[in-house]
């Protein structure tokens, strides 16, 4: 009949930290980082808004303001460069057309 091998006592090791060390109170790691990325995130946030709310706002108001005026369109610009031969009579015409008048002045 074969031996039967010995049977060495179970012994109960643990696993982690040393023994007689006391451990720790659990709490997260980098949990200053992670407060003060929220608070930055937080402050971009409101940031953009108090820089975005005044251009939503008046393209709002633009869009009202389309629908009630309507639209006038100046179809002949009067273009005058230096040198151009333009009597002063066509000046004073053209003006006219363009719905100028004369105004007294000094």
């Amino acid at each position: 009949m074969p031996q039967a091998k010995k049977r060495r006592p179970m012994i109960r090791r643990r696993r982690g930290r040393p023994p007689g060390r006391r451990r720790k109170a659990s709490r997260p790691k980098h949990r200053g980082r992670r407060v003060a990325i929220l608070v930055l995130l937080l402050l971009a946030a409101s940031g953009a808004a108090w820089l975005i709310w005044p251009f939503w706002r008046s393209s709002a108001r633009f869009g009202e303001q389309a629908q009630a005026l309507p639209s006038r369109l100046y179809a002949r610009p009067l273009v005058l460069t230096a040198g151009a031969a333009v009597s002063p009579s066509e000046l004073e015409r053209e003006l006219e057309e363009l719905g100028y008048r004369a105004a007294e002045g000094n």
